[in-house]
């Protein structure tokens, strides 16, 4: 009976987890600054911080309920929510969570250096990569498939060395903060689990 009690508490923690995780995702997308033609959003960062501090198992979760909440109509993707958004060239950035929820919450798991803010610096940026790879990579995609403009690609070109510092800034953020939320949520999840 208790390591069935232990059970229900560890899943109740990693739900409420995930739903506080939620709750950052969407909020982040209503935090912008508009710079050129592309607004620079703290989504990447919060699902990195997903990936990050929730892991490999959970971490990918948070992206994937996020995109699935978004398509069913619901408004949280920065412009709104629907199926619509498949149309959009700039879709597939929000692809591109999922997967990069996941490896850098690996790649952070994996400790390659003694200072923790390189593992985070090094994971965020694989993170990184991959959503920028999806994002770019499905404007083309769209413009053949679904018939937008690749006037989208031409705006968010000029746009792109402002997003790239931003995300400089936002990986930097993360190194300093990500080390303390782990370790402060190892003891939570310890405390929970008795």
């Amino acid at each position: 009976m208790k390591n069935n009690e232990l059970s229900v508490r560890g899943k109740t923690f990693e739900l409420v987890l995930i739903s506080l995780m939620g709750a950052v995702v969407v909020i982040s997308a209503r935090l912008s600054l508009s710079v050129g033609p592309v607004p620079i959003t703290m989504q990447t960062m919060a699902v990195l911080l997903t990936g990050l501090v929730l892991g490999t198992r959970i971490g990918w979760l948070v992206p994937a309920l996020y995109l699935l909440m978004g398509l069913l109509g619901f408004p949280v993707f920065a412009g709104g929510g629907g199926i619509g958004y498949l149309f959009k060239p700039s879709f597939g950035f929000i692809l591109g969570f999922i997967p990069a929820a996941y490896l850098s919450g690996f790649v952070y798991r994996q400790k390659w250096f003694r200072r923790d803010y390189l593992n985070v610096i090094t994971a965020a940026l694989i993170g990184d990569t991959v959503i920028y790879l999806f994002g770019l990579g499905y404007i083309p995609l769209a413009a053949v498939f679904f018939g937008s403009e690749l006037a989208v690609l031409a705006a968010i070109l000029p746009g792109l060395p402002f997003m790239l510092l931003g995300e400089v800034f936002k990986i930097m953020g993360l190194a300093l903060v990500v080390p303390l939320l782990v370790q402060e949520l190892e003891k939570a999840r310890q405390s929970v689990n008795g």
